[in-house]
């Protein structure tokens, strides 16, 4: 592979849509780094750290790359946009992490697979 990663989806014009892709892209860009090792390397540690490594693509997803991109025409710096921005992504998470870890029924961490 010669770091020419690809991603053929089928997407809507959407901010959400191009953190799917960015987040792809996280998961493509890992598996370029270790396609050479040993198969044993080539998974990762755990999901949740597979999953970081694609949420840390889309983090770097700022303002100043979205306009170097040519998505965005201008950019305005603001600490109120950044703060809004933080708390929305921190949001996102946490919904993400009660409707994945933890049981909806009884309110406890779900038990592990037996």
């Amino acid at each position: 592979m010669n770091n020419d990663v690809r991603i053929k989806m089928c997407i809507q014009k959407t901010h959400e849509e191009l953190d799917v892709i960015h987040h792809e892209l996280g998961h493509n860009y890992y598996y370029s780094a270790y396609y050479k090792k040993p198969v044993l390397f080539q998974s990762g540690a755990n999901d949740g750290f597979h999953e970081a490594i694609g949420d840390t693509v889309v983090l770097s997803m700022t303002p100043g790359y979205l306009k170097e991109k040519g998505l965005l025409a201008t950019v305005t710096q603001n600490d109120k946009i950044m703060i809004n921005r933080q708390m929305n992504t921190a949001l996102e998470k946490v919904a993400f992490c009660r409707g994945g870890c933890w049981s909806t029924s009884g309110g406890g961490m779900c038990s592990p697979a037996r």
